[in-house]
């Protein structure tokens, strides 16, 4: 499944429907935004929401009225929001998932995760810090808390643990970007996101207050500051953090689907420069040996007359001599110069001496798009267009391609650009057609 960033477009009346089949806080989930994020969109599209307890007469078999949605106001038909271009699949399997899953707390399926064990007793072995707040160190996750609320951190942890593992993720623990410490990641493959587990703190009292311990606990997503997506949970008034865990897992999945496609991403577009960059140099290198070849040629054309004006002086002296026209003193020393000049012509002749130029290889390799090496959204650009292949993509508009991109144009413009020229095209008027991006 592709999962994107950026700025989304959704129907806006296949948005009302998701919201009345979907929890909002899942649905949030699903777009890469917060529950309240989500609540904005809606206000601000006028897309009505179900009320509080909703989903809990639902499912006691009440039937609750749904209300219709109301007309758009031009130009709102469409619902734009900043965040994750999920398929409608994904939407499906959270409709058809069972509400128990995702309302019940953690369970306790047999003896706690064996990271939970070494976070416990890195916590009770640590020292209060000013905040009277208990740290872990390195090798597991980031925690602080109470020593009142350690327990029931532990609880949290073993719960999310074995719901990662579950969701076929996996815990490890690379060295920090500083290199002095190491921390658990979540990962997904070569992929992951640290996570932090600390207890609320309010600021606003004095140290010596018992209430500046809120008993509150907070989970945090952490790295890849330059993504956007929600990035804490913590306990409320009327939802502790235990039945937010298959949310947060569900983002912290999805953010790494995010990471995973950047980052291939990136390394197709470092590729495709690479190749980019040796035609460059090949095109630059036989440009060069064009030129001089230019020189040679010319230089064989000149030595190639000159031999043929040798030629055909002997022959004239020849002929004026063997007419009696001319006489020579000495017939031996004539004969000598006269071998002498055509060995001479001989010489001076390339055709003669065989040292013609090689001949110039140019073209480019025509190549099925099925085997480019493209990035997500460029694939999809050039499955819209249906070319079979360079060829016929080199031909393509910029209009046609901007008709067959789901985002931004200029990007996906630039890459097939840098794809042909990796594969021998000559790009130059592109290059000139990009330049007002």
């Amino acid at each position: 499944m592709m999962v994107r960033m950026g700025t989304v477009a959704v129907d806006r009346r296949k948005l009302y429907e998701q919201v009345w089949s979907i929890p909002c806080a899942r649905l949030a989930v699903l777009y890469g935004i917060s529950d309240v994020g989500l609540a904005k969109v809606c206000r601000r599209y006028s897309i009505p929401r179900p009320p509080r307890g909703y989903w809990a007469r639902l499912a006691a078999g009440q039937h609750v009225r749904k209300p219709p949605l109301p007309r758009p106001h031009q130009g709102d038909a469409v619902v734009f929001l900043k965040g994750w271009d999920m398929s409608d699949e994904a939407v499906q399997s959270l409709v058809e998932r069972p509400r128990s899953s995702s309302t019940s707390g953690p369970k306790d399926d047999g003896p706690p995760h064996e990271l939970v064990t070494l976070t416990r007793a890195q916590l009770l072995a640590s020292e209060p810090d000013h905040d009277g707040l208990l740290s872990t160190g390195a090798d597991t996750v980031a925690v602080r808390v109470s020593p009142a609320v350690v327990d029931r951190s532990m609880s949290v942890l073993d719960a999310l643990f074995k719901r990662w593992v579950a969701r076929g993720g996996s815990l490890g623990t690379p060295k920090a970007p500083d290199k002095t410490e190491s921390f658990l990641t979540f990962t997904m493959g070569t992929d992951g996101l640290g996570v932090q587990l600390v207890e609320n703190v309010d600021e606003n009292k004095p140290l010596t207050d018992p209430g500046r311990l809120t008993s509150k606990l907070s989970l945090h997503i952490v790295g890849a500051n330059n993504q956007q997506f929600r990035r804490r949970w913590s306990d409320t008034k009327t939802q502790r953090l235990e039945r937010m865990l298959d949310v947060f897992v569900d983002t912290l999945a999805n953010s790494l689907a995010v990471i995973r496609q950047e980052r291939l991403d990136q390394e197709c577009i470092q590729r495709q420069k690479d190749r980019a960059k040796a035609v460059r140099k090949v095109v630059n290198r036989d440009a060069s040996k064009v030129f001089y070849s230019r020189q040679d040629l010319m230089q064989n054309v000149r030595r190639w007359v000159d031999a043929q004006q040798v030629r055909a002086y002997l022959a004239d002296v020849q002929a004026v001599v063997e007419a009696g026209k001319c006489r020579v003193s000495d017939a031996e020393q004539f004969r000598n110069w006269f071998e002498w000049a055509s060995q001479f012509a001989d010489s001076i002749d390339p055709i003669v001496q065989g040292s013609l130029p090689e001949g110039c290889q140019q073209g480019h390799q025509n190549v099925a798009t099925s085997e480019l090496d493209l990035t997500a959204a460029t694939r999809c650009a050039v499955d819209t267009l249906g070319v079979a292949d360079t060829d016929a993509l080199c031909q393509q508009s910029q209009d046609a391609v901007r008709n067959a991109c789901e985002g931004r144009f200029g990007p996906v413009w630039n890459e097939i650009t840098r794809v042909l020229e990796g594969l021998g095209y000559d790009v130059s008027k592109r290059a000139e057609a990009s330049a007002w991006w």
